[in-house]
């Protein structure tokens, strides 16, 4: 595998759960931030994972656990996780009882 194509897998690899392609007038999406997309030629907008559980986080009350979190988005915990060690968002508590809060 060369340089180029290994860039691209990595790069497809991280933008995974983002949209890119509006699918009712296949126009590229503008990111809007926070994990938001908006189609500048239909409106439509979407989330990716990270919007999502930031939303959900955003709106929660703070004792909210990743399994909760996890059900309540339809995001994996495998992927909250991720984002948890990428520093997107954090761990308020610990243990079996771990809770998440959405950076600022």
């Amino acid at each position: 595998m060369g340089l180029e194509e290994l860039l691209t897998d990595i790069r497809d690899q991280s933008n995974g759960d983002k949209p890119t392609i509006c699918p009712d007038c296949n126009v590229e999406y503008k990111y809007l931030g926070l994990g938001h997309y908006k189609c500048e030629n239909c409106g439509r907008l979407e989330t990716d994972d990270y919007g999502k559980v930031r939303d959900y986080i955003e709106q929660s009350p703070e004792d909210v656990g990743l399994d909760k979190t996890s059900i309540d988005t339809g995001v994996k915990v495998e992927r909250i996780r991720e984002m948890i060690e990428m520093g997107k968002i954090s761990l308020v508590g610990g243990g079996k009882g771990e809770k998440t809060k959405g950076q600022k």
